[in-house]
């Protein structure tokens, strides 16, 4: 079984290539509703507009996929978990990590640490503008809270960008924060997290690892922000030991 954490439209993505790649039972967590600021990047839909994310995905994803089991689905944020939550996450065979904000990575990686017999992670991210993003595979009690800094930034970041240059949109009103990329930007980064769960779960990758997506050099100084050392290629994949 799968667990996806957060299934914006990062984490979606990928469970509806997991389940096309024969994913049979997944469990997810989300506390947000789709807004129709998100319809043109997340899977779903404008039919679901104004519902919870997870809930939405596990019905999308049921009229597609009819092998599909969800024994569980959490429409909230994983902070706010119970034991008995937590305890049906710990069961899992590898969780997935999406796009959720620092704070519940920090507790998600926290809780995964502590137990006797972890669940392997994927952690996934894209950075600004879907220029760049990264998949990081942990098994064990390896912890990925080593990897940001005090700002809580990523160290292993590929882009820098100055104050001012958008790299966060706040909509009006209701306070929601989103990077401001399309679909197409954020496909290679989806296909490179969910290539590396499917290796996870048969074995071809058998140790801590991190890959990482370097997209369009130019696109990145074009909007204004800066490629760093390792951001030397253009549109490639590379993976690095943990």
């Amino acid at each position: 079984m799968v667990a996806i954490v957060g299934c914006g439209a990062v984490g979606a993505a990928v469970a509806k290539l997991l389940a096309q790649a024969g994913v049979g039972k997944m469990l997810l967590i989300d506390h947000d509703s789709l807004t129709t600021a998100n319809v043109g990047r997340h899977p779903l839909g404008i039919e679901y507009a104004g519902l919870n994310k997870a809930m939405a995905l596990s019905a999308a994803l049921r009229k597609s996929f009819p092998h599909l089991q969800f024994d569980d689905i959490f429409p909230k944020r994983f902070e706010r978990l119970s034991r008995p939550d937590r305890e049906k996450l710990g069961s899992v065979d590898l969780i997935v990590c999406a796009g959720i904000d620092f704070d519940g990575e920090s507790a998600l990686d926290a809780w995964r640490t502590s137990l006797d017999q972890p669940p392997a992670l994927v952690s996934t991210w894209a950075e600004a503008f879907g220029t760049a993003g990264h998949a990081v595979l942990l098994y064990g009690k390896t912890s990925i809270r080593p990897a940001f800094d005090e700002s809580e930034l990523p160290l292993m970041r590929l882009t820098d960008w100055p104050d001012g240059s958008g790299t966060l949109i706040v909509e009006a009103g209701c306070g929601n924060v989103f990077q401001p990329h399309g679909v197409v930007d954020l496909h290679p980064v989806i296909g490179m997290a969910a290539s590396l769960v499917v290796d996870a779960l048969t074995n071809r990758a058998p140790t801590s690892c991190r890959r990482y997506w370097l997209g369009d050099r130019t696109q990145v100084l074009s909007n204004g922000g800066t490629p760093l050392l390792a951001f030397n290629e253009s549109k490639v994949v590379r993976e690095v030991a943990w």
